[in-house]
């Protein structure tokens, strides 16, 4: 519930924004998702964007400094009806900018980058896919908040004091996890999302 208000009320804020800085034609940036692999095709997912913002943390940097980089990784300029191209299969970017194209795929394993283009600008990105091994027993799609890193999501005031006053170089790992991840994947057999 919380949550949902939260987002109604910043989704608002950044259409009324947009409304206020007029239409323009932005220059835009496709920002690659992890994808994945079913069966008979490959899953490539990115979002496009306006710009894209990337903060450096530093260990000892300000708590305010921190939370302004959060907050700028929230007020993202997305851009949507955009028309994008992996290997001949197009599709075009919903009213947040995100894009989801299923692709054929080939039998092998790994890791492949695939390259995605807009079709009307000279932009490109590539987005990296997981394909599981043949021999893979099982998948492992966990969260990370308080299954990896001490962030105490179950308390929405402290989840938000840890998120919005930290950056990645302050989050406490739990001492386990790395080691626990580690042999679920079992080398890479085992894919971990």
């Amino acid at each position: 519930m919380i949550k949902e208000i939260f987002h109604g009320a910043a989704w608002r804020v950044e259409a009324l924004l947009d409304r206020l800085r007029g239409q323009r034609e932005p220059r835009r940036i496709i920002e690659p998702y992890i994808g994945y692999a079913e069966p008979d095709a490959l899953v490539v997912r990115g979002r496009v964007l306006a710009s894209l913002r990337r903060n450096s943390a530093a260990p000892l940097q300000s708590k305010w400094l921190n939370f302004r980089q959060m907050l700028s990784l929230f007020m993202t300029d997305e851009v949507a009806g955009v028309n994008v191209e992996v290997m001949g299969v197009k599709g075009v970017t919903d009213e947040e900018g995100y894009f989801t194209l299923r692709i054929p795929r080939n039998h092998g394993s790994g890791w492949p980058e695939v390259a995605v283009t807009l079709s009307d600008q000279q932009v490109e990105a590539d987005c990296p896919v997981l394909v599981p091994q043949v021999d893979a027993r099982f998948g492992v799609i966990s969260d990370i908040d308080d299954t990896m890193l001490h962030t105490g999501a179950y308390a929405l005031w402290r989840n938000l004091r840890t998120s919005l006053t930290g950056n990645a170089l302050t989050r406490r790992v739990f001492p386990d996890a790395v080691h626990f991840m580690s042999a679920l994947g079992e080398a890479g057999r085992n894919p971990i999302y």
